[in-house]
């Protein structure tokens, strides 16, 4: 499906007074969600607002009675950026068959405030895990729990 030719639509999703989504893609089939950081793509046991039900809500709230949002994949937490969901059980099947397949591919890209001192490198961090919270934060030094 080549989605180029079609138009992006710009639909402001909201979190209490907070835009927590825009859709720039959507047809019968998939919808493309920029997702700003910190809204969960799919729910946890934090119960936190996720953007997979604030989809349903925005169908809901247009007219569809019973609404199908299939998560496609996931971005985490933290991080901004595309979301693709499916519109009907047969685009998640074919959706999911092309990841496991990998004919489709992922690109991400990072922003810095500033320019890093060198052009390639390695950067090492412990990543630690706050369990209540549900979320992981990247440490420079190693601590208790640390990974």
């Amino acid at each position: 499906m080549d989605i180029s030719q079609n138009s992006p639509t710009f639909v402001p999703v909201m979190v209490k007074t907070t835009t927590a989504a825009e859709i720039i893609f959507e047809d019968k089939h998939l919808v493309a969600v920029n997702k700003k950081a910190g809204i969960l793509v799919q729910g946890d046991r934090t119960g936190d607002p996720c953007l997979k039900n604030l989809m349903m809500q925005y169908y809901r709230h247009h007219g569809a009675k019973e609404p199908f949002v299939g998560v496609i994949h996931r971005i985490d937490r933290p991080v901004s950026g595309i979301t693709l969901f499916a519109r009907n059980q047969e685009m998640l099947k074919a959706m999911n068959e092309a990841f496991s397949k990998q004919q489709i591919q992922k690109t991400y890209w990072a922003i810095s405030e500033k320019k890093p001192p060198i052009e390639s490198g390695q950067l090492v961090h412990y990543l630690i895990k706050d369990h209540k919270r549900n979320i992981v934060k990247a440490k420079k030094k190693a601590g208790a729990g640390a990974k």
